[in-house]
């Protein structure tokens, strides 16, 4: 098993930006994958880039410790908020070829690429010699999220991946992230709250560059000052109201009332 921690965790923006991220004290055992939510620069892209080593920290400490008797550390892999961008050049194929001729038992990669692609609903062969260009934003990010996954790191760092998804996508996703996470660390960063609640077990809150939360989704539910400060009463009743759960006027009480389960 993997686990995180965090100590006395500082980042300063550069250009004197005021915004700062500051988690003093945090820890994680991966037993199942970890979501981490917060609303648009609330500083949680910041934070993943920070554990994958993307960023340096100006001060603080992150360690990454795993069971494995070799003292190695673990293999962490961030796929960044909108990775197709990185698949625009050359066939599929092409960029496949490149990326795995050079790693160990490269033939495992793309069997294990094409599984992951199935899980997802696309057909490997039907989009290996077309550019990214020719594929769409749903393809594209689904292969964005396959190739990681197949090539098998101890940690998997996901910025928003449900972007372009409808709701069979995400189901699909989760539970194909569920599988994967029971082998490997997984880190799913998202501001799409209802998809974190209905398919992760532990969640970090980041808000205002602070670790506002870490628990449980029940924990969270009988929180209701955490709710209100990261917004997530209000997403809840949006969310409600646009799908018929929540009638327009109805008291900002009882509105509070339904989104904490009172």
């Amino acid at each position: 098993m993997i686990c995180l921690t965090i100590e006395q965790l500082r980042y300063d923006y550069p250009g004197g930006d005021l915004f700062r991220l500051n988690l003093p004290v945090a820890r994680y055992d991966f037993e199942q994958p970890l979501g981490i939510y917060g609303l648009s620069g609330a500083g949680k892209t910041t934070l993943a880039q920070l554990l994958a080593g993307v960023l340096n920290p100006t001060a603080g400490k992150i360690n990454w410790e795993s069971n494995n008797p070799k003292p190695v550390p673990p293999k962490i892999l961030y796929t960044p908020q909108f990775p197709e961008h990185l698949f625009l050049a050359g066939t599929l194929r092409e960029q496949v070829d490149m990326i795995v001729r050079y790693r160990p038992g490269n033939r495992q990669t793309e069997i294990l690429l094409r599984q992951y692609l199935n899980g997802l609903g696309l057909n490997y062969d039907q989009i290996a010699d077309r550019s990214g260009f020719q594929l769409s934003g749903g393809e594209l990010r689904r292969f964005a999220i396959a190739l990681p996954m197949a090539l098998q790191p101890d940690v998997l760092i996901l910025d928003e991946p449900t972007i372009g998804m409808g709701p069979s996508g995400r189901r699909a996703l989760t539970g194909l992230i569920t599988d994967f996470g029971r082998e490997h660390g997984v880190i799913l960063l998202s501001h799409d709250f209802n998809w974190l609640a209905e398919g992760i077990g532990r969640l970090w809150i980041v808000h205002a560059g602070q670790l506002a939360f870490e628990g449980t989704m029940d924990e969270l539910n009988r929180n209701l000052t955490v709710q209100k400060t990261a917004g997530i009463l209000s997403y809840r009743w949006l969310m409600e109201a646009l799908t018929g759960g929540v009638k327009s006027g109805e008291p900002a009480q009882s509105q509070t009332s339904q989104a904490s389960g009172q």
